[in-house]
């Protein structure tokens, strides 16, 4: 047996999957409080399962992408989480420890590397949009392209090979290698869980031939130029670009990017990859990725001008429009009650479910979520309403202080008992729970005999213990699954006390 207690920082590891979960694809309607209670109370558990093998089952969860697409993610059980990151936090910087700085995010800061100290991504993100400007302003054309499908595609075979030769013959490495194997195990998904702060260091890791290649073709300048440190690339994950002044260069290297990124398994994304010409066009582009006149405008000129224009330009191909740039526009609609265009996102909304969560806030805060109970209703019966997870995130909108009209409630229950996804069955049963307590009651009991998933068994056992039900029943509907150990033992140390649910979920 290992002492894994002399390997890995539980701490850390905690604090990182903690700040990870802030963005999750999925939110637990209680935050998950199994991380922080293992982990200060029963550290041992974590332990054993780290001298363990394999990964317990999870739930998968299609999330939307531009255009319908689906990006397949998965829910893990939380120690499991605890454990990834661990193991990740611990050959950190034996992982990315020498990444190149042109390369941005999930990754350790320049200079001397701590192990699972990472540097804040917000600070990354600044940089890397910083860098792309800097960098505009001085060349004349840029490539830039990505990688089809990143996270799914990374084939785990050449990743644990990739960690044998960095940190091969430590219990670490195995662990970890067997970790991913298991992942690797789950039907209909491929690749290593997306939206993990541990995938992001080893996908991070695995994109460091790719630096190699913007190295030959973005060397270091001289002469004027050289305070544009470290070349004139940029990387955000799998988002690259190079920039020059020849063209014909620029597809040179692309020729070259493809080749290593098909070495490795990747497939380069033709339909996001282009070389922009022109300084004045260059300019452009780069600053409608960070909307830099928005904020200038808002703050200074007390102007809507340019957050109108960016909200024009999101409305034009509501399905094509960037999420990034629609949780930004959202986000300062709600920052400044500019609510004037909240009607025009509502109009687009079925064809937008990838930027769902941002629409949710903005219906929330501005109010207007009064005026959307039959729309949600029909959203989700009509074939607008493919994604589960999008209509989870729509959902949020309803707030639970306030009660639902008879025709949301009862769709709620109908979602509940179809129990397809544990994103919709999440929220839907913690609403009912705090709309109508003998209702709530009635819905869980009725699911309980037919549901066979872990993670949804979780879910109804705290939206059980909310509304009050007896203990004996709350422990049958967890003791079944090895997965649910933890709660059950969790709560049952609390004496079955109901557990509080996130602010930022209840929509109040």
């Amino acid at each position: 047996m290992t002492d894994w207690s002399e390997i890995v920082d539980l701490d850390q590891a905690l604090a990182n999957t903690r700040n990870d979960l802030i963005r999750d694809w999925y939110f637990d309607p209680w935050g998950w409080p199994e991380l922080d209670w293992v982990v200060e109370n029963h550290p041992d558990i974590v332990y054993r399962r780290l001298n363990s093998e394999g990964v317990r089952s999870v739930a998968k969860l299609d999330v939307a992408k531009e255009g319908f697409m689906t990006r397949p993610a998965v829910v893990m059980e939380p120690v499991d989480r605890l454990v990834y990151q661990s193991l990740v936090d611990t050959i950190s910087v034996t992982l990315i420890g020498d990444m190149s700085t042109r390369a941005f995010g999930w990754r350790l800061p320049d200079g001397d590397a701590t192990r699972g100290d990472y540097a804040a991504n917000n600070y990354q993100n600044k940089a890397y949009r910083e860098r792309l400007v800097n960098l505009a302003n001085i060349y004349g054309a840029a490539l830039k392209t990505d990688v089809t499908s990143f996270f799914a595609s990374v084939p785990v075979d050449r990743l644990n090979e990739r960690l044998r030769q960095l940190a091969g013959g430590s219990a670490v490495a195995d662990r970890l290698e067997d970790m991913l194997d298991g992942f690797g195990r789950v039907d209909g998904r491929s690749g290593i869980p997306q939206r993990s702060l541990a995938s992001c260091v080893l996908a991070n890791c695995y994109m460091l031939p790719v630096d190699e290649v913007l190295e030959e073709y973005a060397p270091e300048p001289t002469g004027l130029r050289s305070w544009v440190s470290n070349g004139r690339s940029a990387r955000w994950m799998d988002d690259i670009w190079l920039f020059g002044n020849d063209p014909s260069q620029l597809r040179e290297a692309q020729v070259e990017l493809q080749k290593r990124m098909e070495e490795l398994g990747l497939r380069m994304n033709g339909g996001k990859t282009d070389v922009v010409e022109g300084q004045e066009n260059l300019i452009r582009e780069v600053l409608s990725l960070q909307h830099s006149a928005v904020d200038e405008d808002l703050e200074g000129a007390n102007s809507l001008v340019p957050l109108n224009e960016l909200i024009d330009g999101l409305l034009e191909a509501p399905e094509q429009s960037s999420r990034t740039s629609v949780r930004f526009a959202t986000k300062r609609m709600r920052d400044y009650h500019a609510f004037d265009r909240v009607d025009d996102f509502a109009e687009n909304a079925v064809r937008m479910p990838h930027a769902s969560d941002g629409l949710a806030r903005l219906f929330r805060d501005s109010e207007f979520w009064r005026e959307m109970t039959d729309w949600f209703v029909e959203y989700e019966k009509s074939g607008w309403g493919s994604f589960d997870w999008a209509a989870a995130q729509f959902g949020r909108m309803f707030p639970t202080a306030e009660s639902p009209s008879a025709d949301l409630a009862a769709h709620f229950t109908d979602l509940v008992l179809r129990g397809d996804s544990l994103a919709l069955s999440a929220l839907c049963i913690q609403r009912l729970a705090s709309w109508n307590r003998d209702s709530a009651r009635q819905v869980i009991r009725e699911r309980r005999e037919v549901s066979s998933k872990p993670l949804e068994r979780r879910v109804l056992a705290l939206a059980a213990l909310q509304v009050g039900m007896e203990a004996g029943f709350v422990r049958s509907m967890l003791r079944e699954f090895e997965e649910n150990t933890v709660t059950l033992s969790m709560i049952e140390e609390s004496g079955f006390a109901p557990l509080p649910v996130r602010a930022d979920f209840t929509g109040d």
